[in-house]
């Protein structure tokens, strides 16, 4: 059986109703970031703070893993490999993308959201270090 396409999941929903949400998702997702000690600091330092550029690539990204005739920019596990991170920061990025999701109006596009972020995190976990073998041992940076 083949895996279903997030694009394929939104349905009949409309692109303009779907890239709403994405745009909501992504800014709200960024502001918590931002303000999170831990991975505000780790975020901020590998885009050179430059919040509205990332925000930006994260849209189209998303619009990518969502909707139909939307071109994939990049591979989102090997740029965050490049990033400082560890199993616990991975856990807390996860945990506010989904508390993100909770927040949107359209659950059934908050689950396409948590699927596809949740096949990501796995991945990613996949290729972590794990422990004490991380580069800066807690993921801090």
């Amino acid at each position: 059986m083949s895996e279903v396409r997030p694009s394929e999941m939104v349905g009949e929903r409309s692109a303009s109703a779907a890239k709403e949400a994405i745009v909501r998702l992504v800014d709200s997702f960024y502001e918590k970031v931002r303000q999170d000690p831990q991975l505000g600091s780790v975020i901020g330092s590998q885009i050179g703070n430059d919040w509205t550029g990332h925000i930006e690539r994260m849209r189209s990204f998303w619009s990518s893993q969502i909707l139909p005739d939307e071109e994939s920019p990049r591979d989102p596990e090997g740029v965050h490999l490049r990033l400082t991170i560890d199993e616990k920061l991975l856990s807390r990025w996860m945990d506010l993308f989904n508390v993100t999701c909770d927040e949107l109006s359209d659950q059934h596009l908050a689950t396409v959201f948590r699927e596809k972020v949740s096949t990501i995190g796995r991945r990613l976990q996949r290729q972590l270090p794990s422990g004490g073998d991380h580069p800066n041992g807690d993921g801090s940076s």
